[in-house]
């Protein structure tokens, strides 16, 4: 009986011992109330510029070829060659086309021959109304095969259209080249540049022709050239998905050439409404998108909302985000989504 006793004795201690740990354990665990600070979130109607780049291009380029099979002859200009109007920038080997030439004037001639002595036999009625007919035709076949002939022979020569530069040679001497295949890559230098950016759907969708925005260009640190958006497609490239914007470079340096990059800010006219919150209530972000807290009570609530700028201290939320009123602007670097506040104020 007496051992018995001593062994209750001990599992009542026991027992004793871990209430005593189990309130202990609760008593330092428990979560307290964080203080926390809110603010009211601003809306404002902003215009938010667009950040991008692009490749400076003349406004005017054309591909300049031979309209005519045949093989070069001489190619008188390279790339980046300034060229006056009329200059001849290329040739074919004119034996081939000069005979098809020849040919066809003697054909012509042969027929316009032959028609005249038909209308002599026409007039003394040797011969019908038809076979003068025939030999009509004959010679007008013949007037077209000269008249193509010699037309060819004309864009057998590559002049240069206007005043400008050759921005690629495709081809060399001593090569033979179908019709219609590209020789030379041509930029009328008379033309304004303009700058190509590529623009995803959400940023096109912001934009309109006469737009103002500003390049910088690489080859030029420091020197910041004006623009405008002249040109807004109503498809998407479909390699890309992106819209090919173009703005007219308004900038007075020759010095600027084909293919140049340059940093782009476009100012859109069309102001949007937005959401600004501080900077340090942002909990977490990744990419455009972020979170913030807001209170409910002493509970809080997580929102995700997406990043259109940064505005110093603020950032500029879309208003397409939940419709935020307050947030948590001080102590959220201590809260989890289980958390209770505390709401101080100043």
């Amino acid at each position: 009986m007496k051992t018995n006793r001593i062994i209750l004795i001990m599992i009542s201690a026991t027992v004793l011992l871990a209430c005593g740990k189990q309130e202990d354990t609760e008593t330092v665990f428990s979560p307290k109330p964080v203080p926390v600070k809110l603010e009211k979130v601003e809306k404002k109607e902003l215009s938010i510029p667009i950040e991008t780049q692009g490749r400076l291009a003349a406004s005017q380029e054309s591909q300049l070829s031979f309209k005519v099979a045949g093989i070069i002859k001489h190619i008188y200009v390279d790339e980046g060659y300034n060229v006056r109007k009329g200059q001849v920038l290329a040739t074919l080997d004119m034996a081939e086309i000069s005979a098809q030439v020849n040919r066809a004037k003697a054909a012509y001639e042969k027929a316009k021959r032959d028609l005249n002595r038909m209308k002599n036999l026409f007039k003394d009625k040797v011969i019908t109304l038809e076979v003068l007919q025939n030999a009509e035709t004959a010679f007008d076949v013949a007037k077209s095969d000269l008249e193509i002939a010699t037309f060819n022979k004309q864009f057998a020569t590559i002049k240069a259209p206007s005043n400008g530069q050759i921005l690629t040679r495709k081809a060399e001497e001593n090569e033979l080249i179908n019709p219609g295949a590209p020789v030379f890559d041509f930029a009328n230098t008379k033309q304004s540049w303009v700058i190509k950016v590529g623009l995803v759907d959400r940023e096109v969708v912001k934009i309109q022709q006469g737009d103002s925005a500003v390049v910088l260009f690489d080859a030029f640190p420091g020197h910041i050239s004006t623009a405008r958006v002249t040109l807004i497609p109503n498809a998407p490239n479909p390699i890309n998905g992106t819209y090919e914007v173009e703005l007219s470079v308004q900038d007075a340096n020759n010095k600027l050439k084909n293919g140049f990059y340059g940093k782009v800010k476009i100012f859109p006219s069309l102001r949007q409404s937005y959401q600004l919150i501080p900077l340090q209530a942002l909990v977490e972000g990744n990419g455009r998108n972020g979170f913030v807290f807001s209170a409910k009570g002493t509970k809080v609530i997580k929102h995700q909302v997406e990043i259109e700028e940064f505005f110093g201290p603020y950032l500029a939320i879309s208003t397409e985000s939940n419709a935020l009123e307050n947030i948590i602007s001080e102590g959220v670097d201590q809260l989890t989504e289980k958390s209770e506040v505390e709401i101080i104020s100043d």
